[in-house]
């Protein structure tokens, strides 16, 4: 789900592209149509307001794409189905320290660290674990998964 909403904003940023494109060519269309008709100079004009279009289309094309290789907060849909699918396993008592990293469509790291009976073999940990892995791959998640054995106290 994630990775389509990725491929849709790259198809949307290709449409804006053409629009921009569109509407610049018309208004240097219009900017020669003028002189003849009515004897105004406004190619001049038209070239400044095409030029700060260009620059402004560019900035809200780039901003998303820029934001990725800087870093931003995960997206909520990718942590949400992390914790999804750690919590359908009732013997896991919580998780934290998860970190997402994005690097493109289809191309999600993220790491985690999750809380399990100190009671567990290292084979149930390991099972367990993988599990969890492999459905999140299945999600396009690559997940890395750190093991912190819990002493359980009984009321």
């Amino acid at each position: 789900m994630y990775a389509k909403q990725r491929k849709f904003a790259i198809f949307h940023a290709s449409c804006f592209d053409s629009l921009t494109d569109a509407v610049a060519l018309s208004l240097i269309a219009i900017s020669c149509l003028i002189p003849q008709i009515a004897g105004l100079q406004t190619e001049g004009a038209a070239g400044i307001i095409v030029s700060l279009g260009i620059v402004w289309s560019g900035y809200i094309v780039l901003k998303p794409a820029a934001l990725t290789l800087i870093g931003q907060k995960p997206d909520s849909v990718v942590v949400n189905t992390i914790r999804t699918i750690i919590q359908k396993d009732d013997r896991i008592q919580g998780c934290h320290s998860l970190l997402v990293h994005d690097y493109g469509v289809g191309n999600t790291l993220a790491s985690v660290h999750i809380e399990v009976p100190a009671s567990f073999s290292l084979i149930q940990a390991h099972q367990m674990s993988k599990r969890i892995e492999q459905d999140a791959q299945q999600r396009n998640i690559y997940l890395t998964i750190h093991v912190d054995p819990i002493e359980i106290q009984s009321l």
